[in-house]
């Protein structure tokens, strides 16, 4: 498969990964757009950066310095974000070293039970069963009681001399 020709017309083949363009012509292409860029991004940058920068005093802008809220230690790029938004120092980081207000209880209360949703089933259907197999309890005590009525219970008499049994009056 024969690669197009460059789409400026100078002779040598284009890409499609260079907008069909050769590589010396793609080059022309992105300089000229960049200047085009800055050139519109100066003229709209110096209105906007004009207007956001208030006048300080001193003349110098003042840099906010990573300090621990606990002890006011520089901790700079060591410092430990907690999650009440706080920088601390090694010796604070734990919440409750620096006392922190916040409820992780709560918070993770709130997140399991968005991790486990409560699942529900068909009460009526539970109630079926159960209903079921009050029944059949019911049912298992009348046979029990059915089976024992023909047995009657008649007291054996023994003569206690003899061990025999002994006749009923």
């Amino acid at each position: 498969m024969v690669p197009p020709l460059c789409a400026n017309g100078c002779g040598f083949y284009g890409s499609a990964d260079n907008k069909n363009l050769c590589s010396k012509c793609y080059e022309e292409y992105l300089k000229e757009h960049i200047t085009k860029s800055k050139d519109e991004s100066k003229k709209v940058g110096v209105v906007d950066a004009m207007a956001s920068v208030a006048p300080t005093e001193g003349g110098s802008m003042n840099k906010k310095k990573e300090r621990c809220k606990s002890c006011n230690k520089r901790v700079g790029l060591i410092g430990f974000k907690c999650r009440c938004g706080d920088v601390f120092c090694g010796k604070h980081r734990y919440p409750e070293m620096h006392a922190c207000q916040l409820d992780f209880k709560q918070i993770g209360r709130q997140a399991l039970i968005k991790q486990n949703p409560l699942c529900n089933g068909d009460k009526l259907q539970n109630k079926h069963v159960w209903l079921q197999l009050i029944e059949g309890n019911k049912q298992m005590e009348k046979e029990i009681e059915n089976a024992w009525l023909p047995f009657e219970c008649t007291p054996i008499v023994f003569n206690v001399t003899s061990g025999d049994r002994m006749a009923e009056d």
